[in-house]
């Protein structure tokens, strides 16, 4: 099985592609004599770098100091938002209560005596 190429070159590229390259050389020498003519003609400088200017403490810090800001204010907001939102969800409820949950539940008496003692134990402290 022969393999046949899709592409294909145009007519005399290699003939003509010698001369092509040679010319290169030339044309390379001729835009760096141009470049050396026009830097010759300006001699000046476009930019002048200037002195920096030394600027205070805090207006260097002032960016680091607003971010600090910005974290602790966040962090004091989330803290408010998150101790309102748990505040309203405890519910006091009575030992005799917890104990009727507990029995309807299925929670055997033991478990039961074992939550009381528990639960007396840390009233206590």
């Amino acid at each position: 099985m022969r393999k046949e190429f899709s592409y294909t070159t145009p007519e005399g590229y290699f003939d003509e592609l010698r001369t092509r390259l040679g010319r290169i050389p030339a044309v390379l020498q001729a835009q760096e004599e141009e470049n050396a003519q026009s830097q010759t003609a300006a001699q000046q400088p476009v930019f002048e770098p200037q002195p920096r200017e030394r600027r205070p403490v805090f207006a260097r810090l002032a960016p680091y100091i607003a971010l600090a800001a910005t974290f602790l204010v966040a962090v004091v907001i989330g803290n408010f938002i998150l101790s309102r939102s748990t505040r309203q969800d405890v519910v006091s409820s009575s030992d005799e209560e917890i104990i009727e949950y507990l029995i309807e539940s299925g929670t055997t008496v033991s478990q039961i005596e074992e939550y009381l003692s528990y639960n007396n134990n840390t009233n206590d402290q």
